[in-house]
């Protein structure tokens, strides 16, 4: 019989028996993982990897407006995290839409509507995240007319 141990330097939460990381309760960096093996009757094997784990990606919108007909309609901002290339979803008056681009930050121009960010992937990493309470609403009121 033997044992097997499974460490790693601080900041990663790993079972030392089964090596499975808890990444919820770990904190995003790179980190040497170190497996000893050691059997009764073989020699002792250790092995060593390093591994990073990513922050989940989000993003912020901005935007939030009232104007007039006629004036200048300010442009709707999705700030994105990391170095991009990204995927994002969205939805402009409950219709679904979905964005790639390598831009950060992405701009929408002369639209109204309510813009709800839904989800966002950081391609470069691979980690994909849902996105709650990101709400831009872009209003164009009529311009007054006078009565007769």
């Amino acid at each position: 019989m033997g044992n097997r141990c499974v460490s790693s330097t601080a900041g990663v939460v790993i079972n030392p028996v089964t090596g499975i990381i808890d990444l919820s309760a770990s904190t995003p960096g790179t980190y040497t993982i170190t497996n000893d093996i050691n059997i009764t009757g073989c020699a002792a094997v250790q092995a060593t990897d390093d591994i990073t784990i990513y922050d989940l990606p989000t993003a912020t919108i901005s935007g939030d407006t009232t104007v007039c007909l006629g004036t200048h309609i300010p442009t709707v901002t999705i700030d994105l995290p990391g170095n991009g290339d990204w995927t994002f979803s969205y939805l402009l008056d409950g219709f679904q839409n979905n964005v790639s681009t390598t831009s950060d930050p992405y701009l929408i121009t002369n639209a109204e509507g309510v813009y709800q960010l839904t989800s966002i992937t950081d391609i470069g990493i691979g980690c994909s995240n849902n996105i709650a309470g990101q709400i831009a609403t872009v209003i164009i009121l009529p311009i007054p007319q006078l009565g007769p």
